[in-house]
Parts: C-alpha cells; structure tokens; sequence
C-alpha cells in the first residue's frame, strides 16, 4: 500500500483515519500500530500532531507513546526541548514496553529504538515514513508479520515508496532461488517455502511425527528425543536439518499469510522444536543474526496457537 501525503500532519490524518477503520478492529478490537519515523525530532513532531489531531477531533480509544533516546531541541523552536519521558507523560524508558501492552495505549512513534528485536504479538500495522532496506526492512517486516490468535498476518503501509528494497532485501533474504531475481511475488514465495517443506518432511521419512503434532504440544513433546536420534542417524543429519528448518522458516515466514502456510504451521513449528533441541548452545554464546532469527522463531512459534478464542 503507497501512500503520499506531503507533510506529516496530512500523514498523521491519513494514519489515524486507516486505524480507525481498519486496524483497531483486529484481533479482537486490540491490534496495536507502530510508527517508524526517520530521526528523533521526526518522532517528536509526530508525536505532537498525533495528540494535536486526536484532541482537536474528539477521538476516543487511541492514544499514543514515542520512543526515542535523549533531548531533542527543535531548531524552529530552540527554547523547547523534547525528551521521551516528558512527551509519554512520565512513564520511565523501561516502562514503556510494558505500558504499550495495555489496552490503554495503540501507537507507538518511534525513532530507532523498537524498530527491531520488539516483541509485540498484537502489533499489527507498521506505517514507515523512513528510508529502508536490506536486513532492517526484513526485520521491520517479521516485526508485524507476527501470527496471533485471530491475526493472521500484519500490514506494512509505505509512504516512501519502498518497492524495490522491499524485492531486493526479499531475494537476498531467501538465497535459494533469488539470486538475479528482483523480485519474487507472494506465488513464488509459498512455491519456495513448499519446496523446503518436502525437504523436511524427507528428513523425517519412516517417524510418524504428523500423529503427535495432530495430537498437540505435549505429544510433540514427547516425540522429541526419538525425533533427534532419527536425524543423528542419517549422515550429515543434524547439518542437513539444521540448514532446511532454517531455509523453511524464512519462507514460511514470508508466505503468511497464504492459506498453504497457515496449513502445514504446525508442521514447522515441530521441525523448529526439533532443530531447537538439536542446536542447544552454550549460555551467552553469540548467535548469527540471533535478532532476525528470533522473530522468524516466533512467527512459527505463535503460529501454533488455535485460534479457539
């Protein structure tokens, strides 16, 4: 979705508007929004035409939070200074996740801070008024993409034009088949992920392993330590898992929320845990690219989770 709207109290309008009408009635009326301003006095004058526009409107249920780090000095007005804690009404730094969680607050205005390695299941719309790509867009993308309950995937509203990072960061995120390809649509996306899905189901040929994901968590669960000694047995096993899991989950992370995704979900989630189990390390120890990772781990991870409610 591209949106252009040329200065930021015509975008503010455009925001509010769209959460309105669109966004705060998902997920059971508490889908949450962030965001993404392109420098702290960005999120600071956000943060005043958001509260400016709400008042002046009359509107009731949505209140906003910023996040940046340190004083901002506004040059048009250089006898004002802005810091997160004043403009968020004294709720301290290592508050305000907690506080975001409330029903009491929907938006959060960011600059920097948040933008990545922020778990918020009911985040559900990201609007990005900031220039990004490769890795971050990635990140900013899993960030949303999240799977909860009746969420069944998040929106990301660009008011910069960022196609085409989107499709370069798309192919070199997924290396398999990207590679002089600049874009891949959502068809090429689930045809990928499919593909590292037979690779998995292959890797656990002769284990009965879709009886105990059918039966739920505690069979899996169980099925865990045999489903480690299939692998070990194989040559190569733990390196060959490790490595489809791994291509599987970025798809699949992708693919959300096609109907075939959302199908084979509790599939993932078991070649996770068994991965998981399989590449315990050491406490401390670094990880690569441990924040993308970790939220490719949680879409899959949350998208086991009926949606009984």
């Amino acid at each position: 979705m591209s949106l252009h709207p040329h200065n930021i109290s015509q975008k503010v309008e455009v925001m509010i508007e769209h959460f309105r009408t669109y966004t705060m009635h998902k997920i059971g009326g508490r889908a949450k929004a962030m965001v993404v301003t392109s420098s702290r006095l960005h999120a600071v004058r956000y943060k005043e035409e958001f509260d400016k526009y709400i008042r002046e409107n009359g509107i009731k249920g949505i209140k906003s939070l910023v996040a940046f780090s340190g004083t901002v000095t506004d040059p048009d007005f250089p006898d004002k200074s802005y810091t997160e804690v004043g403009m968020n009404k004294g709720i301290k730094e290592k508050e305000l996740p907690d506080k975001f969680e409330t029903e009491e607050y929907q938006v959060l205005l960011v600059a920097e801070k948040y933008q990545t390695g922020f778990d918020q299941p009911l985040l559900h719309t990201m609007y990005v008024d900031k220039p990004m790509r490769g890795h971050g867009l990635m990140q900013a993308i899993a960030r949303v993409n999240r799977v909860f309950r009746d969420k069944p995937g998040g929106l990301v509203v660009d008011y910069l034009g960022l196609a085409d990072q989107l499709r370069n960061a798309l192919a070199t995120y997924i290396e398999s088949g990207g590679k002089d390809q600049t874009a891949i649509d959502q068809a090429e996306t689930v045809a990928l992920m499919l593909a590292k899905y037979e690779v998995c189901t292959a890797l656990f040929h002769g284990l009965d392993y879709q009886s105990a994901v059918r039966k739920g968590p505690n069979a899996v669960f169980k099925l865990l330590p045999a489903a480690q000694e299939h692998i070990l047995k194989q040559d190569d096993g733990k390196d060959r898992l490790v490595r489809a899991v791994t291509e599987l989950s970025k798809a699949f992370a992708l693919a959300v929320p096609a109907d075939d995704a959302l199908r084979i979900r509790d599939e993932v989630a078991f070649f996770q845990a068994v991965k998981a189990a399989l590449v315990k390390r050491a406490v401390g120890e670094a990880r690569p690219q441990e924040d993308l990772d970790a939220a490719i781990r949680q879409i899959v991870r949350s998208a086991t989770r009926r949606n009984s409610r």
